[in-house]
């Protein structure tokens, strides 16, 4: 079987983020804050991932609140402009309650580029 490279950890606040806000209002998040306003078709956080030639495999782990009520259909996770997966996620107890959604994908192992 294959192996996930090292744990990376990127923090949402700290991505370049476009047509949304950040915020530290609600409790239970890590890092300084999250990004909240996924809501329109130019709503972005992206990284640099940079090259790991020994590991193809990439597990994403991706925390988030979502006190909507309702489950969350309308996101996906991009390499450039290749979409990987759509994300579902489904609503936690409130703004404070958080949960994970993991995708798991393989790319050229000299991938280095932008996950969004």
């Amino acid at each position: 079987f294959a192996a996930f490279g090292p744990p990376t950890r990127y923090e949402a606040e700290n991505g370049f983020n476009s047509c949304t806000t950040t915020s530290s209002a609600n409790s239970g998040f890590s890092g300084s804050g999250y990004v909240t306003g996924f809501t329109n078709n130019c709503s972005e956080t992206k990284f640099y991932k940079g090259a790991e030639s020994a590991f193809p495999l990439t597990k994403l782990e991706i925390r988030y609140a979502n006190g909507t009520g309702s489950t969350v259909t309308n996101l996906g996770v991009y390499i450039f402009s290749r979409k990987i997966e759509d994300l579902v996620l489904p609503p936690t107890a409130n703004w404070s309650t958080w949960a994970t959604a993991t995708v798991i994908f393989t790319h050229d192992p000299s991938f280095g580029g932008d996950i969004r």
